[in-house]
């Protein structure tokens, strides 16, 4: 090999401006070094995925929480503020139909962590789900594709479901069966907490 054409090509390249790269490269070898840009994916739940919530309407129900897990490639995952050290790092946010269901709907410094659907206008139906990875300045890394995941209310069962009447649910008793107030914090009896 001519070492001085060699020489005078690697000359011409550095004082162009160009990179000058000898090492392996991640696109075929043109002479630059790229980082792949983060990607968010949901591994759960799948798409199409239906939730069925037992004892509930859309006017009375719980937190209706679910599991969702998602894969992050190319970047860190930390609780918000505590990114440190080189390269894309962030938490990831949870948002459901945009931000209807929340701004956002939750947040987390794992891969693992849980939705409310609870927090939607309207829990049954349809809905997208999309995970963002933010910074700790407030910026999207990534998102994930759009999941979408239906919700059924199996309705309400007994006596909540009939007339008012002696023994029955008016909504303003005292003995806990009425679980309306649950977008306030909700009421006490025994399905005052919402289902899980």
């Amino acid at each position: 090999m001519n070492w001085r054409l060699a020489f005078a090509a690697a000359a011409a390249l550095i004082s162009c401006g160009g990179p000058f790269n000898t090492g392996d490269t991640e696109d075929g070898g043109n002479g630059t070094t790229t980082t792949p840009p983060p990607q968010v994916a949901v591994v759960s739940p799948d798409d199409h995925h239906e939730f069925d919530f037992e004892n509930e309407d859309d006017e009375h129900h719980g937190d209706d929480e679910f599991d969702i897990e998602v894969h992050v490639e190319h970047a860190n995952v930390a609780q918000p503020g505590r990114c440190s050290g080189a390269g894309p790092c962030g938490h990831l946010v949870l948002l459901i139909d945009g931000v209807a269901c929340g701004n956002p709907n939750s947040s987390s410094g794992s891969s693992r962590f849980r939705g409310k659907f609870g927090r939607c206008a309207i829990v049954s139906g349809q809905h997208q789900i999309v995970v963002q990875l933010v910074d700790d300045r407030g910026n999207v890394l990534a998102a994930s594709p759009a999941v979408t995941v239906n919700v059924k209310l199996k309705g309400r069962h007994g006596d909540n479901a009939a007339a008012p009447g002696p023994g029955g649910d008016d909504h303003h008793d005292d003995d806990g069966d009425d679980h309306g107030d649950h977008h306030g914090g909700g009421g006490g009896g025994e399905n005052g907490d919402g289902h899980h």
